[in-house]
């Protein structure tokens, strides 16, 4: 008897192991390359970057890395570290953020994700809004809020394939190697236009998702359920279940895919004046 419970319990083992390696595979192919660059060190004093602030880290949870435009160096993220034009911000493992532009648009940043502020330029005297930032790899969330007689009020998300443009809306982007995700949970019309052929444009409204492929645009456009977009933007307001990890020391070259668990919800305060 006990030597039966004995080959159970070790087959479960050996099921539940194959199991966590078949996706960890999966999860290092869509995301093999290390996060960090290696010869970028990581210091423990934050020194600011070049120009004013465009912006600040609200929330931080586990290893999220902060490099200036310089790429000398970088830092561990902490809530409200100010954020510069050039900055790029790579999650690590589990770690996860998020962050407001002087703008006041909220971007959360999923784990295993790397994204640069390109230009943030916002002038409420002038009330004129123009924002860029780039998502070579990985997952976020942004809610881009309405400027009242702001002109131009733009902002871009740009990755290898696309260029997302919105004046008003919340949206999630993908970004792997062979696609891009991108669902509008609400807010106007995006504006998707091809990196290699700018004539290639469409437009995502509220409820919907498309999904293309490198270098192309999608021929078709889906609905999706509310309930379904609901589920997605939760993802960006929960943290992962248990204690809060250690943040451990961020060395250069790290970044390796691990599981990403998330369970428990919070609420993420946006209103950080900056």
């Amino acid at each position: 008897m006990v030597l039966k419970i004995k080959k159970i319990i070790l087959t479960l083992i050996i099921s539940l192991f194959l199991v966590f390696l078949k996706y960890d595979l999966a999860f290092t192919q869509a995301f093999p390359q290390p996060m960090l660059p290696e010869d970028v060190p990581i210091s423990e004093i934050y020194q600011a970057g070049p120009g004013l602030p465009v912006g600040k880290i609200q929330s931080v949870w586990g290893s999220v890395a902060v490099i200036h435009a310089d790429m000398t160096c970088g830092y561990q993220a902490k809530i409200g570290l100010p954020l510069f034009e050039g900055d790029t911000i790579i999650t690590l493992g589990n770690g996860s953020t998020g962050c407001k532009l002087n703008d006041g648009s909220v971007i959360r940043i999923a784990p295993n994700s790397k994204l640069s502020i390109i230009r943030s330029a916002h002038d409420s005297k002038r009330k004129s809004s123009i924002s860029s930032v780039s998502l070579p790899l990985g997952k976020a969330f942004f809610k881009i809020t309405k400027l009242e007689d702001f002109e131009p009020r733009e902002f871009k998300v740009t990755t290898d394939t696309v260029v997302v443009g919105a004046r008003q809306a919340d949206f999630m982007l993908l970004v792997t190697e062979e696609i891009n995700e991108i669902i509008v949970m609400e807010g106007a019309d995006l504006e998707i236009t091809s990196v290699e052929d700018p004539e290639q444009k469409i437009l995502l409204s509220e409820l919907q998702r498309a999904v293309i492929e490198e270098g192309m645009l999608p021929s078709t456009i889906e609905m999706m359920p509310p309930e379904d977009a609901n589920l997605l933007a939760g993802e960006f307001l929960q943290v992962p279940a248990g204690p809060l990890p250690e943040i451990l020391p961020i060395s250069p070259g790290a970044g390796e895919p691990v599981e990403d668990i998330w369970e428990e919800e919070i609420e993420i305060d946006i209103n950080l004046e900056i």
